[in-house]
């Protein structure tokens, strides 16, 4: 049978812990020893020798019961209950306990009741309470002068525990401290016992022993320190100058090394001249305390020294702090301690080990250069985190014991890693262990505070003894007797409830877990809980996406951002350097601060996390000491750098430096060795880490550029066309053509259907033609134009041919020429000598045909009109002129800075009530709130003039021209106002209905044209991206030298906003208005044309998003004040925003019930909700009840909004209008997609 004594023996020496140290010298006992193990150890496992092994044969024999008990109990830990058990199966504790007058019986039956069935099938651990018997034991039997462990001392540390079970039990049937220890010593004393006071020496007086307090085991294990301190028993072992200081970080174990030496001397693990050698840690300032005269201190020290020099060099002396020994006593003229201690320590005769921070060491020990000489460094680094895990592994039994819980490995290592990267002004392995040390007590804590509920009887049964106290004073037996009834009841309530509860206590093992190590560390730096628990693989992988969700566009920003980051933690990139760095370079008001907090949000757990240096406070040379602190002896020494002290506190942050070209070059010299080592020295010669940190620079400088590449886009894009014609028949089909393909729908249909131009013509014939194939009778390649007159007359011409039938449904096609068509046909209005006027004979661009039969043809940039079909009269002109007219709708404004001089232009014959509304509305537009003229630059595209692809109008009438990619429209045939978009718009659905699978040939043009178009557009703005880059980091070199500018990741391009992203920001800025009413508990809904407008009113390229958020203050905020502050709109009603083409129109209505939800998304309107002509004006809401249902009026754009059904205040009637710019939108930027 395995031995269970020995399976822990191993799992400990293979994990490298030590319950306890203790000595291995034979004890004289009545019990024969467990021999200890004689073999070679490795140096890092003779730290300490496990307890266990201090057992004797007899206490081995009942630690095995009780192990084997908790296993055939199934129990996963090794109680006291269990040890207790084991105990009870020795002859001789049951013959103590039959000598002390108990029933040893008894006993073992109260035992058996609390030892319960597990099911754990893992072999069982000791439980931190048995862990703390154990350390309870081996000091028990030493202070009864034996140096191994009894059963006899088992039984006493079992009750000396006091919280176990079995310490209850024992309590239970009487068992003291007192009692056992008499029983066992015969003396009355207690355990641990009081010297007899006498006269102390003044090694007893100022020093503690370390080479006993290792025999006892009072020590921690140390572990991963052999090379230092092989390298003190070197230095140790010299003749002369012998005498090693440790030089490190507070908290790297400087102590722990000298503690470490002390256990290889009590355990006889160092060479022969350091064996029964003695280290004694001399405490400097209990030597200076009470010194009441002159000399009292060097006559202490001295006689410390004397008796030091007695033992022979049998005497080791450790001063930590040892550069307090400079100046320690000496006022006056007296000597202080490092004079007193120089000669013996010159001459050999006192060895003695130092320890001090570097920083100590450099301002005491190296000034005075006498002493420094007389002692031997030794460097002592900050162990590697796997070290740290080593060291934490190894104190974790002690931890145990003390705080009564399990500490599993996962807590170990999570306490090592979140130390190291998160606390950064400490050091390994001492922030670890005082993490572990946290989280054990918080854990514990719980557990060991009275419940509620007794507290609360306890409050009741105080009550209760007060009152009894007055009744008695004025003997109102009654109310006594009713007292004492109810006291009765509540103690034995109490009684009852604290049994349950020290029950609980003794058999419940709390477990330190991650989560709790990850709370300490979160209250430690301040760091947010999800930072610490967040995956940050997720997190990275999905940082374009996190970004985007705050910052509108700026695509290749965000994804250098993202990468940069990325990369920085897959340790592709030094360790040492920030995480990122960045200059950030772009008009005002595109994101470049926003970015910054989003970055500090998601990285950092919050926006906070932003050291904001604005660099306009640095213009001059001088200012750089702003930064690091200013220099000794100069105002502010004290206070620290703004820089240095801010990421200091807080290592894990953003650093935006704004506006770097206003501070002076020079400034930036600091920045270098922050951007290639990622430390910078501050003014007290702290060195501050910036490896967790991003640092960003933002610079305005090449704006300019920007606005220029803005002005001047739109005159490279090449005309790519993606549909050769377009036309619709007079019943509603749409038939399209590119190349030799066609595509068909019925209007009312989603999915279209896909034909060659050769199925278009099959069955069909030419009436005049001699007998020839499909392909010499038809334009089955293509078409260049193709007609649908209303009268169901249809045209088709190629090259100079043409092919008429009178209708769709004949089957008999004409074919003739042009100049055969055309022939007695004349154009009335053109010129002698002027043939490029006569009608075209060689080849068409377009032909389109109104639904009053006016044919239109062009060709070129003119056109040739008649009105009706039959008519052989026609007049001609420039495109230019028949499209002139003003440009609203999807696109923005198509002329501003030159608007009024082309209006002017066009009413040469005085201007139209139209025309005069047109130029009122342009000064508004034009005219800045001081009343000066302010220039806006053009940046649309003017209306076609110089070519159609393809011209048509639609089953409602609308004439539509299409160019390239792009289409115009305008619902009559002589309206002057022009509505634009992108082709894909025309139609909701491109899926082909008879297409054959992944079939890219069927794909409909307009499909396809989408992708293409966001392909294009990514390509597009990529070229042009890096171009503007290129020319910005020249512009930028101007002001910045190259080894700094080379020294950040990258510099990063931010690009003017589009209209669609400045419409994505509108509802970011609505939902924040929309809280801010919910507050008041009022409710804000806004239809999709009033969100369009207030994007037209507040775009603008030049200044990015802020002159939206003063669009939303006039157009949005001060309305609805308005209407706050009359009592319009109250608390429980619900304000709807409408746009009606002209002006906003806001309704208050009262809804039910507070919403759990913002309303500031607009639903779709009922399907059969009908269409408001946009000539009439809004009705006036009529009176209605609180159940009525009241439409909004529709805006003039033909957009729904919401289907309303809420209740209504009935004398509340429209509010008055805020007049808008009735202008046409402004054009999207180079940067739309």
């Amino acid at each position: 049978m395995p031995n269970p004594i020995s399976d822990i023996k191993d799992k400990f020496k293979k994990d490298n812990v030590s319950v306890i140290n203790a000595d291995p010298v034979t004890p004289v006992v009545n019990d024969s020893p467990v021999d200890p193990n004689k073999g070679t150890m490795n140096p890092e496992k003779r730290t300490g020798i496990d307890i266990l092994t201090r057992l004797t044969q007899r206490s081995n024999q009942t630690m095995m019961a009780g192990v084997n008990k908790a296993k055939e109990l199934h129990s996963q830990f090794i109680d006291t209950e269990h040890v207790f058990w084991g105990l009870l199966t020795d002859p001789g504790i049951y013959k103590l306990l039959s000598e002390m007058k108990k029933t040893p019986s008894e006993i073992q039956t109260d035992v058996e009741a609390v030892l319960k069935q597990g099911d754990s099938h893992d072999s069982p651990q000791f439980s931190p309470r048995v862990k703390r018997v154990l350390e309870y034991s081996l000091s028990a039997a030493r202070s009864l002068g034996y140096e191994f462990i009894s059963p006899e001392h088992l039984l006493l540390a079992l009750i000396q525990e006091g919280e176990g079970q079995a310490a209850q039990i024992m309590s239970k049937h009487g068992l003291s401290v007192e009692e056992v220890n008499k029983k066992i010593s015969g003396k009355t004393t207690s355990v641990a016992g009081e010297e007899t006071k006498k006269q102390l020496s003044a090694i007893e007086q100022f020093s503690h022993d370390l080479t006993k307090a290792a025999k006892d085991g009072k020590l921690d294990p140390v572990v991963a320190r052999s090379a230092e301190i092989e390298r003190m028993m070197h230095i140790l072992l010299r003749r002369s100058k012998n005498n090693p200081v440790l030089i490190g970080e507070a908290g790297v174990g400087k102590t722990a090394i000298v503690e470490g030496l002390a256990q290889r001397i009590a355990s006889g693990n160092v060479p022969e001249s350091l064996m029964n050698k003695r280290i004694l840690s001399i405490d400097l300032m209990s030597i200076i305390a009470g010194a009441s005269h002159r000399g009292e201190f060097e006559e202490r020290l001295k006689n410390l020294i004397k008796e030091i020099k007695a033992s022979k060099g049998e005497i080791i002396i450790f001063i930590d702090e040892i550069h307090n020994m400079v100046g320690a006593g000496g006022g006056g003229n007296s000597m202080d301690a490092s004079n007193i201690l120089k000669p013996s320590l010159a001459r050999g005769e006192l060895q003695t080990i130092g320890a001090t921070t570097v920083a100590e060491y450099r301002k005491y020990m190296e000034k005075d250069r006498a002493l420094e000489r007389r002692f031997q460094p030794v460097m002592v680094d900050e162990p590697t985190p796997e070290k740290a895990l080593q060291m934490v592994r190894a104190l974790k039994d002690k931890y145990e014991a003390f705080h009564k819980v399990s500490i599993p490995e996962a807590a170990l290592e999570a306490a090592v890693r979140l130390s190291h990267r998160y606390i950064g002004d400490r050091f390994l392995p001492d922030k670890a262990i005082d993490l572990i040390d946290e989280a054990a007590s918080s854990i514990r804590l719980p557990s060991i505070s009275l419940p509620e509920e007794i507290q609360s009887l306890n409050e009741q049964i105080k009550r209760l003894i007060a009152d009894k106290e007055e009744a008695v004073k004025i003997n109102d037996d009654v109310q006594i007797i009713g007292l004492d009834r109810k006291l009765k009841k509540f103690q034995q309530e109490l009684g009852e409830k604290q049994k349950a509860y020290e029950m609980k206590k003794a058999t419940t093992t709390t477990e330190v877990t991650v989560e709790a190590i990850q709370d300490i560390v979160s209250r430690w730096t301040n760091i947010p809980i999800s930072k610490l628990t967040e995956s940050e693989t997720n997190k990275l992988l999905n940082l374009e996406d996190m970004l985007h969700a705050r910052l509108i566009g700026q695509k290749q920003a965000v994804t250098a951002v993202a990468e940069a980051v990325r990369r920085g933690r897959a340790g592709l990139k030094s360790t040492k350097r920030p995480v990122g760095s960045f200059i950030f370079m772009g008009p005002t008001g595109v994101g470049k601060t926003e970015l910054a907090k989003a970055l500090a949000e998601i990285l950092f757990g919050s926006e906070e996390r932003i050291v904001r240096l604005d660099m306009t406070e640095y213009m001059e040379k001088h200012e750089v000491a702003k930064l690091i602190g200013a220099p000794p002896g100069y105002v502010g020494y004290e206070e620290g750098g703004q820089l240095t002290e801010a990421v200091r506190r807080h290592p894990y942050s953003v650093v935006l430096m704004d506006e770097v070209e206003k501070a002076h070059p020079d400034v930036f010299n600091i920045l270098l060795q922050v951007l290639d080592d990622g430390r910078l020295t501050d003014n007290k010669g702290r060195t501050i880490d910036f490896k967790n940190t991003i640092l960003i620079a933002t610079s305005n400088i090449g704006t300019e550029l920007i606005q220029e590449d803005m002005v001047q886009e739109g005159t490279f894009e090449a005309v790519v066309e993606p549909v050769s014609t377009l036309v619709y028949s007079p019943t509603g089909r749409i038939v399209l053509t590119q190349g030799n393909r066609m595509w068909q729908k019925e209007n009312r249909d989603v999915a279209w259907k896909y034909g060659a131009l050769e199925d278009y013509f099959q069955g069909e014939d030419l009436s005049q033609a001699a007998p020839l194939d499909l392909k010499q009778k038809f334009p089955v390649d293509g078409f260049d134009t193709h007609m649908i007159a209303p009268s169901g007359e249809e045209l088709i011409t190629r090259d100079n041919r043409l092919w008429r039938r009178t209708s769709t449904t004949s089957k008999a096609w004409e074919l003739s020429k042009l100049l055969d068509y055309f022939k007695g046909h004349e154009v009335t209005n053109a010129g002698a000598d002027k043939p490029e006027q006569q009608l075209p004979t060689a080849k068409l661009s377009t032909v389109a045909v109104s639904p009053s039969e006016t044919q239109i043809i062009t060709y070129g940039d003119r056109y040739w009109m008649r009105n009706g079909m039959a008519s052989l009269k026609w007049e001609t002109g420039f495109l230019a002129d028949y499209v002139i007219g003003t440009l609203t709708g999807n696109s923005i404004v198509q002329e501003v800075a030159i608007v009024a001089p082309q209006v002017a232009a066009v009413s040469t014959s005085g201007p139209s009530e139209p025309d005069i509304e047109l130029q009122k509305k342009v000064k508004e537009l034009m005219t800045s709130d001081s009343g000066q003229l302010v220039e806006k630059i053009d940046k649309s595209e003017p209306l076609p003039a110089d070519g159609w692809s393809a011209h048509f109008f639609n089953d409602k009438g609308e004439e539509f021209i299409v160019k390239g990619r792009k289409y115009w429209k305008r619902k009559q045939f002589n309206e002057k106002t022009w509505q634009s978009g992108m082709l894909p718009e025309l139609f909701t659905s491109y899926t082909i209905q008879n297409a054959a699978p992944d079939s890219v040939e069927q794909m409909h043009p307009l499909g396809e044209e989408v992708n293409k178009l966001q392909t294009e557009q990514e390509s597009e703005d990529k070229k042009k991206y890096a171009q503007l880059k290129k020319m910005l980091t020249e512009k930028l070199q101007e002001f910045f030298r190259p080894e700094l500018i080379n020294r950040f990741d990258d510099v990063l391009v931010f690009k003017p906003l589009s209209q669609s992203e400045l419409l994505k920001i509108v509802d970011l800025q609505i939902a924040g208005l929309a809280d801010l009413l919910e507050d008041q508990n009022i409710g804000l809904q806004v239809s999709d044309s009033a969100k369009k407008e207030l994007g037209v009113e507040g775009y603008d390229p030049m200044f990015g998003a802020r002159p939206l958020r003063r669009t939303i203050q006039r157009m949005l905020e001060n309305p609805v004040s308005s209407m706050i502050i009359k009592g319009e709109l109250k608390s429980g009603d619900i304000v709807i925003v409408d746009y009606n083409g002209s002006e906003f129109i806001f309704t208050a209505n009262t809804r039910l019930k507070r919403p759990s939800k913002i309303e500031t998304e607009v639903n779709t309107m009922d399907n059969n909700n009908l269409q408001q002509d946009p000539t009439q004006t809004p009705p006036v809401v009529p009176p209605v009840t609180e159940t009525s249902k009241v439409d909004a009026p529709a805006p003039t754009s033909g957009i729904p909004v919401d289907d309303v059904s809420q209740p209504v205040v009935p004398e509340t009637p429209p509010v008055p209008v805020v007049p808008s710019v009735d202008i046409a939108t402004k054009m999207q930027t180079p940067w739309s997609s």
